[in-house]
């Protein structure tokens, strides 16, 4: 039988077939000892393929994987610092203090939940407690902001049908409006299956919704009000149109082009709903 190929190693240039050794992907061999002595830190089969990282930004010369430090000037890059910190809550003087669960002790300042006044062991939750209020806290502002301006724009809406057209118009506003909401909801739906995706929960794109309707119809509201813009219709569809892309924009955290897509759509078919309506005598 042939003699087997002997396994030169990269590091010495001894034979290392009968020595304990190490072997990269490429199929190149080195002494356990070789890399013992060497003093890289961390290093392993992957780091002896003779493979360089970027040159040294300091010196220029070239970088072996698996050292650290520049071989030439002893350059180390600095750590990466990591993610930034959370911002605090809004809410965090509505955070409890904590107590002791048994005799209310303040164990503020412990480094654990030992009662230094009657023993008792605690859990101490400062953390996790600070971690929810966060948490609810961003929950209430996803929520309140739409409701806010559904509930601004729907009294301006009302307000001015009121005005404009008595009782019955603001009726037929208010009839419309959830009929207008729900065409729309349906067709965001049907965009967010195709192509956008879900990034929130339904009842919190539903809220979302309606309060861009709110918005909107309070726009074209005052819009209508006005004579020299009330009798333009593409003007005032232009104003309501870039109002409702950008709101789905900042609140619904669409790209930009996706929510002029999802617009067009969703005007699309409020449009022929409307054409309906008004060819039936509806409106």
């Amino acid at each position: 039988m042939p003699a087997a190929a002997p396994k030169t190693c990269i590091k010495c240039g001894r034979d290392c077939s009968n020595t304990p050794r190490l072997r990269n992907p490429r199929g190149d061999y080195a002494c356990r000892a070789c890399v013992e002595r060497a003093g890289e830190l961390d290093v392993s089969p992957l780091d002896l393929s003779g493979r360089h990282r970027a040159p040294c930004p300091k010196c220029g010369a070239e970088q072996l994987v698996g050292v650290p430090a520049c071989p030439s000037c002893g350059y180390t890059p600095p750590l990466d610092p990591g993610s930034p910190k959370l911002p605090k809550p809004r809410r965090m003087g509505r955070i409890r203090a904590v107590t002791c669960r048994k005799c209310s002790y303040n164990l503020k300042g412990l480094k654990d939940g030992t009662c230094p006044e009657c023993g008792h062991v605690n859990a101490l939750t400062g953390r996790r407690e600070w971690d929810e209020e966060v948490s609810q806290e961003i929950s209430r502002d996803a929520f309140r902001r739409p409701l806010l301006f559904l509930a601004a724009g729907l009294a301006v809406g009302v307000g001015i049908s009121l005005a404009r057209g008595g009782l019955t118009g603001a009726i037929g506003y208010l009839i419309a409006f959830p009929i207008l909401l729900a065409v729309a909801y349906a067709m965001l739906w049907a965009c967010c299956i195709t192509w956008l995706g879900f990034t929130s929960t339904s009842f919190l794109m539903l809220v979302q919704l309606a309060g861009i309707h709110g918005v909107v119809g309070a726009i074209a509201a005052i819009l209508g009000c006005i004579p020299v813009i009330g009798s333009q219709g593409l003007v005032i569809a232009m104003a309501c149109g870039a109002a409702y892309v950008y709101l789905m924009i900042e609140w619904m955290d669409m790209d930009s082009a996706d929510a002029k897509i999802a617009a067009i759509i969703i005007y699309f078919a409020m449009g022929i709903l409307l054409y309906i309506a008004m060819g039936k005598g509806w409106l």
